[in-house]
């Protein structure tokens, strides 16, 4: 039977699904984590703003320093803490994934393996379970950590600009206009792409047998 793929965007029970096999506290525990520790690093680059204008006194005073080091410190913890619970997270769903998985086809009728070649299973197996296991965690970090650098980023710029906020709304509608066009074509090609191993992995099993 030809295999299957899909189109169009990620469903909400996908993501949904995947959010309750990492257990959904490791994930709120992270997103606390981060969002913390960016609140931190924002207050990092303000303290600086007031070491230098001397807010609370002159500039040599050991108390900037002292603070300045105490908020290093705790987003270096943040940090440490934000990344092993997100982590455990995505270990705990890509783990009960692949043991669905395996479960499933063990278990699956002979009628299964007839309609669907070796190289098919051995394709869901092998890349694609690699990337829910490595790539995709290392993705979602990083996207998790842009996201809140750039709306830091934007915060600061407002603090330090008010009349800068009339020109967030129009920069985010271009950033989305210019996503919604990448991501659309990104995602149907990984798709072909995904489909069109399983042919290879059937072929180079067949040589071997």
């Amino acid at each position: 039977q030809q295999e299957d793929r899909n189109v169009g965007s990620i469903s909400n029970d996908l993501w949904w699904n995947y959010l309750r096999r990492g257990n959904g506290w490791h994930a709120l525990l992270a997103l606390f984590a981060l969002l913390v520790s960016q609140v931190l690093m924002l207050m990092a680059d303000y303290w600086l703003r007031w070491w230098s204008s001397e807010e609370f006194g002159e500039q040599d005073r050991d108390f900037y320093v002292w603070v300045y080091a105490i908020l290093v410190v705790c987003c270096i913890f943040m940090g440490y803490l934000r990344a092993r619970h997100f982590f455990s997270f995505s270990l705990r769903a890509s783990t009960s994934l692949h043991n669905d998985s395996l479960k499933a086809v063990i278990h699956s009728p002979l009628t299964f393996f007839n309609a669907n070649p070796a190289g098919r299973i051995l394709n869901r197996f092998a890349k694609d379970q690699n990337q829910i296991d490595e790539l995709f965690p290392f993705i979602a970090y990083d996207c998790a950590q842009n996201i809140l650098l750039c709306a830091s980023g934007v915060i600061l710029v407002i603090i330090a600009m008010p009349w800068a906020a009339f020109l967030v709304p129009f920069i985010v509608f271009y950033f989305f206009r210019m996503r919604n066009a990448y991501v659309v074509n990104s995602r149907e090609l990984k798709r072909m792409e995904a489909v069109s191993r399983s042919p290879i992995y059937a072929d180079f099993s067949t040589t071997l047998d």
